[in-house]
């Protein structure tokens, strides 16, 4: 079974913290119940409270792998090369696994393979997709009843060796208002052998768009390296999940958006707002730069979802791959710059609202909105010392003085200067 976290001293400091917290950052957020608030008899046999139960961020799951081919997936390489982002198709080879343990509780014939690539790769800790219904139905009907899913997202974390962002970026963009995705750790070990603690996320599947957008579902499109442009239509389409009830991969809302991004040149871009919520898109963007989500869609066109809603058939953005966020590094772009003391503009669509007054002043006033409603330093840091739990009783290297406590200490110090390094950054932005 999973087991519960042992508790640190220090925590009553959190309690009185934590409630302050999440009073702020309940402003601007949906008006739905939490994800962990107390179920009722009727739905704890439920796929949805499993899956809730599974990714209680108070436990640490446990998974055990059994192959006689770990050592050629993990070391294998990505085909097309490591940073090869022009590549299309599958990068990595899927293995059969006879055995995969996850809480004591046994799975025959489950398919895993290897997603490191570029700054995730990894030989000794690759990043893991885990799909129990591959190779066999009946497992993935276990796994549903047992776990809530089919399928697991296992990130080895190696940009980010406190193991902590990802985790705490999903609760902070939730309380947001945007999308919950579920996250918490998991120990992965291969053939009796310790792999490494892991960051156990919840895949975008149907369940999560269920959860949070409803029963009637649309487009999903991955973004790695992607503009918005009709070279990138052929990758985007390699990228797409449908969940429509009719699948639907004509590309024909992404190339809508693509054709009004290009040609609508007015100044409050009406044709634009019709394929895109622009509201949203400013509020997405404001989260990317307060959390130095540098590696996301707006600064490095990376790691991000576009979604087209079916409701109205507006795009927009969900953020995915936040294992780099709150860094105070030099852009590697630009060594004169640091990531977290600059204006998100590289995507075609940040660029043309930032060159229209309008929107730039609407990207600083939600910037601020967001700062003064959620953005409560003491409570962070409080709720980062929680998390921090978890990786430091199982983490060898955490007590020393080495990467894992060196990342953590580093998170704190960009959560405490937050604010005060965006207001300098408005005040160059917007002098005179």
């Amino acid at each position: 079974m999973e087991r519960k976290i042992p508790k640190l001293n220090g925590l009553k400091t959190f309690t009185s913290c934590l409630a302050f917290y999440l009073a702020a950052l309940g402003t601007g957020c949906h008006e739905k119940e939490e994800a962990h608030r107390e179920s009722t008899p009727q739905e704890t046999g439920s796929l949805s409270y499993q899956r809730q139960t599974f990714y209680d961020i108070n436990r640490i799951q446990k998974i055990e792998i059994w192959m006689s081919d770990w050592n050629k997936l993990a070391t294998q390489q990505p085909k097309g090369g490591r940073c090869n982002f022009e590549f299309n198709g599958e990068h990595f080879d899927t293995f059969s696994a006879p055995l995969v343990k996850v809480n004591g509780q046994e799975y025959k014939d489950v398919a895993l393979k290897k997603s490191s690539f570029c700054g995730s790769l990894s030989d000794s800790k690759p990043n893991l997709k885990v799909n129990f219904g591959k190779f066999n139905k009946l497992a993935k009907e276990s796994a549903l009843q047992n776990f809530g899913t089919g399928e697991l997202i296992l990130k080895n974390s190696v940009q980010d060796q406190s193991l902590l962002r990802q985790c705490l970026a999903a609760e902070i963009f939730k309380k947001a208002g945007f999308s919950e995705q579920y996250c918490n750790f998991i120990e992965v070990w291969a053939n009796n052998q310790k792999i490494g603690l892991y960051v156990n996320l919840e895949p975008t599947d149907k369940a999560f768009f269920n959860r949070n957008f409803g029963d009637k579902l649309g487009n999903l499109y991955e973004v790695a390296g992607e503009e918005l442009d009709t070279w990138a239509l052929p990758r985007f389409r390699d990228r797409l999940d449908s969940f429509k009830d009719q699948e639907d991969t004509s590309l024909a809302d992404m190339t809508r958006l693509v054709n009004v991004l290009k040609n609508d040149q007015s100044q409050d871009l009406a044709s634009l707002d019709e394929v895109l919520d622009i509201e949203h898109f400013i509020k997405y963007w404001a989260m990317e730069m307060i959390i130095v989500h540098w590696d996301g869609l707006t600064n490095n066109i990376n790691n991000s979802f576009i979604y087209f809603r079916p409701s109205d058939g507006k795009a927009m953005m969900l953020p995915r791959g936040m294992d780099q966020v709150l860094t105070d590094y030099v852009d590697p772009k630009n060594p004169s710059q640091y990531l977290h003391q600059k204006i998100y503009s590289m995507h075609s669509l940040a660029s043309k609202l930032l060159a229209r007054p309008v929107y730039a002043q609407k990207l600083k006033s939600t910037v601020d909105h967001y700062l003064a409603t959620l953005w409560d330093e003491r409570a962070l840091l409080a709720r980062i010392e929680t998390l921090a739990a978890y990786p430091a009783a199982h983490v060898p290297e955490w007590s020393s003085e080495g990467e894992p406590r060196w990342s953590y200490d580093r998170l704190k110090k960009v959560v405490s200067n937050r604010k005060q390094d965006l207001a300098a950054l408005w005040s160059l932005q917007f002098s005179p």
